[in-house]
């Protein structure tokens, strides 16, 4: 796995864990910022999966939140769908087609933005059309 993949799916687990265990515990996002010193933006971000916070910021979560650093980076058992779709997609080599990295990781994170499961089964059916057509010419 080329070393940007397993970043992104590094960043996606610990903001999947971070926002679960937040949620869990019925904490806002700015009340984490307000104990964390980060700001909300860098939060959502973490959430996301957009950036990584340092290993520092990772303690200063966990303090907040109640778990040890070591729980943003454990594979999050009770996954939906949605995100398991987005590892998944992420875990996928790119060697055998011209789409990048971040392209695949931009299309998995637009997707999971669609909220109609109807709407969603279109995008499905439509990529998976497109992907038994091969190359087009």
């Amino acid at each position: 796995m080329k070393k940007g993949k397993e970043s992104d799916i590094v960043n996606y687990i610990i903001g999947f864990n971070l926002a679960a265990r937040r949620r869990e515990l019925g904490i806002a996002i700015e009340q984490v910022s307000k104990w964390s010193g980060i700001t909300v933006e860098e939060l959502t971000d973490f959430e996301k999966g957009v950036s990584r916070p340092a290993a520092n910021i990772l303690v200063d979560f966990g303090k907040c939140l109640d778990v040890p650093p070591s729980y943003f980076f454990k594979m999050p058992e009770n996954l939906g769908s949605t995100d398991r779709t987005i590892i998944e997609g992420l875990n996928r080599t790119s060697d055998n087609h011209d789409l990048s990295v971040s392209d695949g990781v931009a299309v998995i994170k637009a997707f999971a933005r669609i909220k109609n499961q109807e709407r969603r089964k279109v995008v499905l059916d439509i990529a998976e059309l497109m992907a038994k057509s091969g190359p087009i010419k």
